[in-house]
């Protein structure tokens, strides 16, 4: 029973291929030549749902990233089992992934290395894997002084595979972001029209204290929330951030308290995948859309792009009223209902209807001030 999920991040990364193929071949077909690369953790195969017929494609997903390289270098645009068309093999792709078809998406790692390393010794360690065609060290404007990361670009995938397996643990290895998501991120960040200093689009080094220092003199009540921000509420208060490669919990919390208003960051991390996660709650709907608005697609000066999306509130608004209408039916059981539970129950029922049909939410339901001294009748309207 294959368990491939399409919306699913592989682990390792890029351990998954993609192959096109006759539909006279069978999954034992494949199997063969393709387990002589590597373990084989799944192969799939889909199917015509009416005929049963083999779709002329099939998912294989192998326990290393090497493997699935191995199999791409080896087997594209070979013959299997005296079938005259070549087969197609290519890593496969999620429905979150962007740049699909970019060759340096799997060629190029990006790396941390001591800050008196340079280019030469980067080279002559990494050319150990494969080979190296550049080496790119970044380093400050300003001094020219290393900043200890770097990338590494490869001549293929199989060399940068090898590399990001084999290489010194030190070096932190993660497959590095297309240089045009990284465009993205940049052309996606305005903050100077709203008073934070930048250049490069990266928080200028020389300011970034004062503005710290600011921030906390701000009002952290909703009306200086409101008096500072002027982006329209959305009706949420809470973001899901996914950063690449890793990013630690406290440039995170640093990044997001520069929105007035943060209350609380729920921070994981994945260092194996090379991203972080983190759930963002603010007290204000205006300081969550800001932190949407502006910081979405950030790129840390390091060259880490930060993703920033509303938190689902539906999925929060459904889980509250589950948790509502079971303690009322366990009250019912019990045979003590409290009809207030029972009104609370209804009021967002009705508010998880109207976000769903008009798609605003707005969980914020007061109860009638005279509920507790009249519990004769339901006091919401219906």
């Amino acid at each position: 029973m294959s368990n491939y999920n399409q919306n699913k991040e592989d682990v390792p990364p890029f351990s998954r291929i993609f192959i096109v193929c006759s539909k006279e071949l069978r999954e034992q077909d494949l199997r063969a030549p393709f387990e002589e690369h590597g373990d084989i953790e799944d192969l799939y195969m889909p199917r015509d749902r009416n005929t049963g017929d083999s779709k002329g494609v099939a998912y294989i997903k192998y326990s290393k990233t090497s493997s699935a390289a191995a199999a791409i270098h080896n087997l594209h645009l070979t013959t299997i089992k005296n079938v005259n068309k070549p087969i197609k093999v290519m890593v496969a792709s999620n429905k979150n992934d962007k740049n699909d078809n970019s060759p340096e998406k799997h060629n190029r790692l990006f790396i941390k290395v001591p800050r008196h390393v340079t280019e030469d010794d980067i080279t002559e360690h990494f050319s150990k894997f494969g080979k190296v065609e550049s080496v790119y060290l970044q380093k400050d404007k300003t001094t020219n002084e290393s900043k200890g990361l770097a990338y590494v670009q490869f001549k293929s995938f199989l060399d940068a595979a090898l590399a990001f397996e084999e290489c010194d643990r030190h070096y932190k290895a993660v497959f590095a972001t297309p240089k045009q998501e990284l465009k993205r991120g940049r052309d996606g960040q305005d903050f100077y029209n709203e008073g934070i200093h930048s250049s490069n689009n990266s928080i200028h080094k020389d300011n970034t204290m004062d503005f710290y220092n600011y921030r906390n003199d701000m009002p952290h009540h909703k009306d200086g929330i409101n008096s500072l921000i002027r982006t329209p509420p959305q009706n949420y208060r809470s973001v899901c951030v996914t950063c690449t490669p890793v990013v630690s919990q406290k440039h995170i919390e640093r990044l997001f308290g520069i929105v007035p208003g943060m209350q609380q960051c729920q921070f994981t991390m994945d260092s194996y995948n090379g991203y972080s996660k983190a759930f963002i709650s603010y007290e204000d709907e205006r300081a969550a859309a800001y932190a949407v608005e502006k910081l979405n697609n950030y790129e840390f000066p390091s060259g880490e792009i930060v993703t920033v999306k509303p938190d689902n509130p539906l999925s929060s608004a459904a889980n509250n009223l589950t948790s509502i209408v079971n303690s009322f039916k366990n009250a019912v059981d019990s045979g003590s209902p409290d009809l207030l539970q029972l009104a609370d129950a209804i009021a967002q029922a009705s508010t998880l209807i109207k976000a769903a049909t008009t798609g605003r939410m707005d969980m914020r339901v007061d109860p009638p001030s005279n509920s507790r001294q009249e519990l004769t009748h339901c006091s919401v309207s219906l």
